[in-house]
């Protein structure tokens, strides 16, 4: 080896160069002994590390710098190379002293008395791309936090990385979303399946798209207090690697409820155009006997005026009179039965229940007053109840025409006002035989006569009380024996 000669001054000039060198370079230069202590290192290797000053370290091993798996990596696997090959080259990740990551690209020397020669570089692009996915994780953990969707990210072993509080809110439960992340889903989902309607198929359906492995959107979840959520399944891949899975969360609720009171409207729109259909298709047959017998007794009269018989044509003009009369009836009760669905903006006012249902009947029956037909109970006091009063009498007057309809002369019917449990109640009941013993089930249909031949009425009176109560959200009750029937309207304190 060609060896070079200078006299003292300018050697000690090189040795002086040498060691500015050294300490200029942005490299860690350090050397360490046989036992992997370091006795020599220059400052940038020591601010590498985060330490002030190179002696702070000096006497100390290289373990210092680096957490156990790293040191078992290098011990294990990368010494063995450099005592074979005599040098080695690559990367490691070492920690600072305040126990941060640092990315190093290393250079390793052996030298002839067991010690090395250690250069380090920091690797600019690794911390560059750290600070960047730091940066992109505080952007996706806000994001996450402040949607209005419940959102839950799991890694691709069904654990916790990502989640926040709107997910618990959506599940009646309160979540921490810092002390759930690390935690295993699969506990958690059986918990929070307690507040579904269907706790098992909602475990069941989660387990069959893990399987499955496809994208779902717009899944309907229903909990048991009737709310609605809408669920998307999101398999995230990276490069065609599984490395989690994405659950998002909308509360749908009011989207649904909408949604099903627009089908009861289009339901309830059928059914009254069936049940006008059918409306159509009796009056003929309703109007034809009462026409057809007016016709006729008109035919007899004329026949028996010829004798000019007083008694005779005195019946025959009052039966005409009678037949008229109820054909006169059947029209009033399909106007009124047409009117009533014109009612859709009927307006809703508070009403003194107290003497309500007797002030209808002294005004609208006076004459079965006085004679006694109607006994009238009223214990309700000035407590107000929501009506439409127009609608209210016009279910009523259905009311009390039924029970005219199908009680003797000789019967009496009983009309009550009372209070109870907080709501107010009037009931109509009358005398029954079993000739005229409705079937309950079929009572409210439209059409529906207990006799179908009897003369008296279409069927549509308990139909409209239907109704009406319907949309004063009353609730209606029949209570039917062999000897009673009666009908009774409950409606909520105003």
């Amino acid at each position: 080896m060609e060896k070079y000669v200078y006299a003292d001054g300018r050697a000690q000039k090189i040795n002086e160069l040498k060691e500015l060198a050294i300490e200029s370079t942005s490299d860690g230069i350090a050397l360490l002994d046989g036992e992997g202590k370091y006795y020599y290192m220059n400052s940038a290797h020591a601010v590498q590390f985060g330490y002030e000053n190179p002696s702070e370290l000096l006497g100390k091993t290289w373990e210092v710098f680096y957490k156990p798996v790293e040191i078992d990596r290098l011990s294990k696997l990368i010494f063995p190379i450099l005592a074979t090959e005599g040098t080695w080259r690559g990367e490691t990740i070492g920690v600072t002293k305040n126990g941060e990551p640092i990315y190093q690209e290393i250079t390793l020397t052996a030298l002839e008395d067991g010690g090395l020669i250690c250069i380090t570089r920091i690797l600019d692009s690794y911390k560059q791309l750290e600070q960047q996915l730091e940066i992109r994780n505080q952007q996706v953990s806000s994001i996450i936090k402040n949607v209005t969707s419940g959102i839950l990210l799991e890694d691709a072993n069904r654990f916790v990385v990502e989640a926040n509080e709107e997910l618990g809110a959506m599940f009646g439960i309160q979540l921490n979303p810092d002390e759930l992340k690390g935690t295993d889903c699969r506990t958690g989902i059986e918990y929070v399946s307690q507040a579904t309607a269907d706790p098992e198929g909602f475990v069941a359906m989660i387990n069959q798209h893990i399987a499955d492995q496809i994208p779902v959107f717009n899944e309907l979840i229903v909990l048991q207090d009737s709310t609605y959520l809408e669920r998307d399944f999101i398999p995230v891949t990276v490069d065609e690697v599984l490395q989690g899975y994405l659950w998002v969360y909308r509360d749908i609720t009011e989207h649904e409820t909408t949604k099903q009171s627009l089908k009861q409207l289009i339901d309830k729109e059928h059914e009254l155009n069936d049940m006008r259909s059918k409306l159509v298709r009796t009056i003929s047959h309703e109007f034809k006997k009462p026409i057809l017998n007016t016709l006729t007794s008109i035919q007899l009269l004329q026949v028996q005026l010829k004798d000019a018989n007083e008694t005779l044509y005195s019946k025959g003009l009052n039966y005409i009179v009678a037949e008229l009369d109820a054909l006169n009836k059947s029209v009033s009760k399909l106007v009124n039965y047409e009117a009533f669905y014109d009612q859709s903006k009927a307006r809703f006012k508070p009403v003194n229940s107290k003497n309500l249902m007797r002030n209808y009947l002294y005004y609208h029956y006076k004459l079965f007053i006085l004679s006694e037909k109607f006994v009238i109970e009223d214990t309700c006091d000035e407590q107000a109840v929501r009506l439409n009063i127009e609608l209210f009498n016009l279910a009523l007057k259905n009311i009390i025409e039924n029970a005219l309809k199908y009680t003797s002369s000789n019967d009496v019917i009983r009309v009550t006002s009372k209070i109870e449990h907080e709501k107010v109640v009037f009931t109509v009941s009358n005398s029954l035989t079993t000739a005229s013993k409705p079937d309950i089930k079929q009572l409210g249909k439209p059409l529906y006569r207990a006799n179908p031949t009897d003369d008296k009425g279409l069927g549509l009176g308990l139909g409209i009380v239907k109704h009406v109560a319907e949309m004063h959200k009353a609730k209606l009750n029949y209570d039917v024996t062999d000897t009673e029937y009666a009908i009774s309207l409950a409606f909520d304190f105003a």
